[in-house]
C-alpha cells in the first residue's frame, strides 16, 4: 500500500510540475535505476524516496503495484482535466485570462513592482526560504527517521502527523481567535529562530520521542509565521495585484523545492541525512535573520496595511 501511494503521488507531482518530456522518460529512468543490482543508498535519500529500487524488488507484485498506481494517476489526472474542461465549456473563462499579449504585460509589471517594492519583496523572499524548509523535512524526514532513528515508515508518518496538528492548531488560533497588533514583529520573532532552529533541533536528536516532540513544536511555530505571512502579503498588496502576488509566493515557495533537492542531493553525499538537516536549517536561520531583521519588517501591521494605495517601490 505505501508503494501504492509513493507512486500515484509521485506521478500527480509531476502532472503539476514537470514537462512531458520529463514525464514520458520516467518509465525508462525508473527502469534503469531499479535495474541496478545495488543501488546508490545516498542517491535514494537525497530524493527523498524510501528504497524505491528494494521496494519494487522486494515486495511481492511490486511492478504490478507501479503499474496499477500508475494507471490512477493517469486516470485521476484525465478525471481532472475533464472536469476542468466541462466548467469551462459551461462557464467559460473570465475575460482578464483571455486579453492576450495585453495580459502577459500586466503580469510581468505585477511581478516587476512587487519584486522591487518592500515589504512585498522581502515577504517573498521569506516565502522562499519556507520552501526550502518545508522541502528539506519533506526529503529528508523519513530517511531521517529510518536511518538515524532506527523507526519504520509508519513511524516517520507520524512526525509528519505530529507536525501537521501542530500547524493547523495554530493557524486556526490566529485565524477565528486571535489578531496580533504587530504582526509584523511576532513575524519576526517566529522565523528568526524557530524556521531553521525547529530543522537543528530535529537533525540533532537521537530518540523518537524527542524527534516528535520537535516536529509538533516545529509546527506549532510554523502555522504562527506561515499564518502571518500570508495575512501580510495580502495587506500590503494592491487589490489590482493580488492575483499575480499570491501567485507570486506560491512560485517562490514550491520553486524552491527542486533547488532544495539538488543541495541536499550533495549534502547527503559527503556528509549524512542529519548533518545536510542541520546545515539547511542553519542557512534557513541566516537568511531568515538577515531579511527580517531589518526595520521595515518588524514593524509590519502597525500602519494598519496599504493594500487600498500604490506601495512605494525601493531605491
Amino acid at each position: 500500500r505505501s508503494l501504492y501511494y509513493h507512486v500515484r503521488n509521485l506521478w500527480m507531482y509531476a502532472f503539476k510540475y514537470a514537462p512531458w518530456s520529463t514525464i514520458l522518460a520516467m518509465p525508462l529512468r525508473v527502469l534503469g535505476v531499479v535495474g541496478k543490482k545495488k543501488q546508490d543508498h545516498d542517491e535514494v535519500d537525497a530524493v527523498g524516496a524510501i528504497g524505491a529500487g528494494e521496494s519494487i524488488r522486494q515486495v511481492k507484485g511490486g511492478w504490478w503495484v507501479c503499474i496499477k498506481a500508475t494507471v490512477a494517476g493517469f486516470w485521476q489526472l484525465t478525471l481532472f482535466s475533464l472536469t476542468g474542461a466541462l466548467v469551462v465549456a459551461v462557464r467559460g473563462l473570465p475575460h482578464r485570462l483571455t486579453g492576450g499579449g495585453d495580459e502577459r504585460a500586466s503580469i510581468r509589471d505585477g511581478a516587476r513592482i512587487a519584486m522591487h517594492t518592500q515589504p512585498l519583496a522581502s515577504l517573498l523572499l521569506l516565502s522562499a526560504v519556507f520552501g526550502m524548509a518545508i522541502a528539506t523535512s519533506v526529503l529528508l524526514l523519513p530517511e531521517f527517521a529510518r536511518d538515524v532513528l532506527g523507526q519504520d515508515s509508519l513511524a516517520a508518518s507520524l512526525l509528519n502527523v505530529a507536525m501537521s496538528v501542530g500547524m493547523m492548531i495554530t493557524s486556526m488560533l490566529l485565524a477565528t481567535r486571535w489578531l496580533p497588533s504587530r504582526p509584523g514583529l511576532l513575524l519576526t520573532v517566529f522565523v528568526v529562530v524557530p524556521l531553521g532552529g525547529g530543522l537543528i533541533a530535529i537533525g540533532l536528536s537521537r530518540t523518537y520521542v524527542f524527534t516528535a516532540l520537535w516536529s509538533f513544536l516545529w509546527g506549532l511555530s510554523g502555522g504562527v509565521s506561515m499564518t502571518l505571512l500570508r495575512g501580510l502579503l495580502q495587506t500590503y498588496t494592491r487589490p489590482d495585484l493580488m492575483g499575480r502576488v499570491m501567485g507570486l509566493a506560491a512560485m517562490a515557495q514550491n520553486g524552491i523545492f527542486p533547488v532544495t533537492a539538488l543541495l541536499l542531493f550533495g549534502l547527503v553525499a559527503v556528509t549524512s541525512v542529519a548533518d545536510a538537516m542541520v546545515i539547511i536549517g542553519v542557512v534557513c536561520s541566516v537568511l531568515t535573520w538577515l531579511i527580517s531583521a531589518r526595520p521595515h519588517i518588524r514593524s509590519l501591521g502597525a500602519d494598519g496595511g496599504v493594500s487600498e494605495r500604490p506601495p512605494t517601490p525601493t531605491t
